[in-house]
């Protein structure tokens, strides 16, 4: 049975070993809605984070894809494999030494700005409309493009032997699995992910998900609804804009709404709240001349 009401953005504390559309498809199952879609795939063997966005919130998604990411993981000296992870073939024979603390927190320096980063060999990318992966298991292995990301910050917290523990904030597309093989590149002695969790996605937090188990005992109670972030807390950077009843009216056959605002400079969207406060639409901004603001309804969320 579909729970009612369930408009919003779901936070799921992914475990390791599912796909992320594993986890879409079972939170479709427990919640009886067919509208999920995710916020940025986590690769199989990485936990934490997984923003899930539910019925009319899935329209929203193209707003949040471009959100910064926080991570923490673990990475292993030593050798190098085809994935660019653990689950990964050997790629190089075991290096002889692994480089101490020093040489590997130098090394890691240059993870800093905009830097150029290769897609893994084995990933969900499409080349002639084939995913990267697929045709890697085929043995077809393609030149991988280079691609621009940022990265904000690339923290290693601890070095003991081989192992390696780092925390990286880096912008959408970056892959931080390749950051280990580039910086096992970089020592010489070949390197590789050994797990991953996933803390932030823009404005969500892990400390706020909730477990596959969690989800389901909610559901169980009738409770689902509470794991839910309603639609008029989302995109909290967006300014929010109260309509009155005529103006929702316009709004959602598709008028402009002209207004005098005091918006902050550089804002493109806004949020269109009806008079309870719920979610009504989100607004581009067309035109400004002084004060006075030109919003197009870019998605319309009620009828």
């Amino acid at each position: 049975m579909k729970s009612k009401g369930l408009d919003g953005v779901l936070l799921m504390d992914k475990d390791p070993g599912p796909t992320s559309h594993d986890v879409v498809a079972a939170c479709r199952r427990v919640l009886g809605e067919k509208r999920i879609g995710h916020l940025g795939t986590l690769d199989p063997i990485a936990g934490g984070l997984l923003p899930l966005t539910v019925g009319h919130a899935t329209r929203l998604t193209r707003f949040f894809m471009m959100d910064r990411k926080s991570y923490q993981g673990v990475m292993r000296l030593g050798y190098s494999t085809d994935t660019y992870d653990r689950t990964g073939k050997r790629t190089s024979d075991d290096a002889v030494a692994v480089p101490g603390p020093d040489e590997v927190r130098e090394a890691g320096a240059v993870f800093s700005g905009r830097i150029k980063h290769q897609t893994p060999p084995y990933s969900a990318r499409k080349v002639g409309g084939k995913k990267l992966y697929e045709l890697a298991r085929r043995g077809e292995m393609v030149e991988t493009e280079t691609k621009e990301v940022e990265i904000y910050v690339f923290q290693i917290n601890r070095v003991e032997g081989s192992v390696v523990e780092f925390h990286v904030d880096c912008s959408t597309g970056t892959y931080v699995r390749s950051l280990a093989h580039e910086l096992g590149q970089k020592l010489g002695c070949g390197a590789h992910l050994e797990s991953l969790r996933r803390l932030r996605v823009g404005e969500f937090s892990v400390e706020n998900a909730v477990t596959m188990h969690q989800l389901q005992r909610m559901r169980a109670e009738g409770r689902a609804g509470e794991a839910i972030l309603p639609m008029s807390g989302l995109l909290a950077s967006f300014d929010a804009i109260a309509l009155t009843g005529p103006e929702v009216g316009e709004i959602t056959h598709g008028k402009d709404l002209l207004r005098k605002l005091d918006l902050r400079a550089g804002a493109r969207y806004v949020k269109l709240l009806d008079p309870s406060g719920s979610l009504t639409a989100i607004g581009e901004i067309v035109s400004r001349h002084s004060t006075i603001i030109t919003i197009h309804p870019s998605v319309v969320l009620a009828r």
